[in-house]
Parts: C-alpha cells; sequence; structure tokens
C-alpha cells in the first residue's frame, strides 16, 4: 500500500470538493493508498515563512494545522475508524518542525505519534 500524505487546505484554494479534479480522483482510489497528514496548509513548522518576517512557529499554529487537516480527514474518509487514515502519523513539510519544542508539542498534543 502506497503512503499519501495530504494537505486539507489545497481542496479550498482549488475551489472546493466538487471542482478539485485531484479531489474527485482522490476520492475514487482512495481505497487504494494509506492516507496521513502533511498539516493543512503546508506550513513550515520550524520558521513560519507565511508572514511577513520569519519567526519560530507557534504551538497554537503548528497545533490547528494538525486539527484542521485531521477534520478534514474525518471528512473525507468517512470517520475515524476508516481503514485507510490514520493521524498516528505524518509527514512534516519540508521535513520542518523537528528541532522546534512548540511544534513537536503539538504534533503530540493532537495524536500523532510517528
Amino acid at each position: 500500500m502506497i503512503d499519501f500524505p495530504f494537505n486539507g487546505n489545497g481542496v479550498a484554494e482549488a475551489g472546493g470538493e466538487a471542482k478539485d479534479a485531484l479531489y474527485i480522483k482522490a476520492k475514487q482510489v482512495q481505497s487504494q493508498l494509506h492516507w496521513c497528514s502533511h498539516t493543512w496548509s503546508h506550513l513550515d513548522l520550524t520558521l513560519n515563512d507565511q508572514a511577513d518576517e520569519e519567526y519560530p512557529t507557534t504551538y497554537q499554529e503548528a497545533y490547528d494545522e494538525m486539527v484542521k487537516n485531521q477534520a478534514f480527514a474525518l471528512d473525507f474518509f468517512g470517520g475515524p475508524t476508516s481503514p485507510v487514515y490514520s493521524d498516528k502519523y505524518m509527514v512534516t513539510p519540508g521535513i520542518s518542525g523537528l528541532f522546534n519544542p512548540n511544534a513537536i508539542k503539538a504534533i503530540l498534543d493532537a495524536g500523532t505519534r510517528t
């Protein structure tokens, strides 16, 4: 089974579920993949460079990235018992956040373990 990390915000930016061709195709093949989180908007979990200036990503920013994507996944995959999705592991954007205590605490508090 192939692991497939996703960012739920990408669907919103593409105009919503009905208009996003990748979303439509992913729904068709979702049972052939094993899905995990890649955060909501692909925020760098070490330094938030999406703001006007770089600053360390805060606990709240990292936590929001996790729980927003998890909520999207629960809807997308049909609930917490889905056989094709797990919020217990993730792929961090750009391998970021691994040395940021704010991000590590947020990831663990959101229930992710690996």
